[in-house]
């Protein structure tokens, strides 16, 4: 399951958000943690919720952020051998969902839709479900709709999967 997930080597956006969101990590050297101010993390986080309701989620999760991880995901398409390619179609791979939130500045639907499609193939169980009026900080209020929904999803997609399957005893 993706959960506004980044993309991955062969997904060519690098939206204007996403660049903005990330700007601080980004254009640090790399190896460095690079923490968000208030405002940044308003934007790239929190974008749907008063800045005062933003500071109180900054004070309790805000961890700096690792520029290693970010530099490798943002310039993958430029390397042979980027830590985040991966295997699109590999046979036999489980039932995959992506989640993407109408708001999110960090990863926008859109890029989250193409890493669905990438991965679409006849033999695989792909889908993508977005919800709206949602910023990237998956616990926002209502965060149970987006659990449940996943675990309903998870719990059919296995049932159809093994249906007709006999169990071995």
């Amino acid at each position: 399951m993706g959960v506004a997930s980044a993309t991955v080597k062969g997904i060519k956006d690098l939206p204007w958000s996403t660049l903005k969101a990330s700007a601080p990590a980004l254009f640090a050297r790399k190896g460095e943690a690079v923490p968000l101010s208030p405002k940044e993390f308003h934007y790239a986080f929190a974008n749907t919720l008063t800045e005062e309701e933003s500071d109180r989620i900054r004070e309790r999760y805000h961890v700096p952020g690792s520029t290693t991880v970010l530099h490798e995901g943002a310039f993958a398409n430029f390397h042979r051998d980027a830590p985040t390619k991966v295997d699109f179609h590999r046979e036999g791979r489980a039932p995959l969902l992506f989640i993407g939130f109408e708001e999110d500045h960090i990863v926008p639907p859109k890029a989250i839709r193409h890493n669905e499609e990438k991965y679409d193939n006849p033999d695989s169980i792909t889908e993508y479900k977005e919800f709206p009026g949602r910023p990237h900080f998956p616990a926002v209020p209502g965060w149970e709709e987006v659990a449940d929904y996943a675990l309903r999803w998870a719990v059919d997609k296995d049932s159809a999967q093994n249906k007709g399957t006999e169990t071995i005893s």
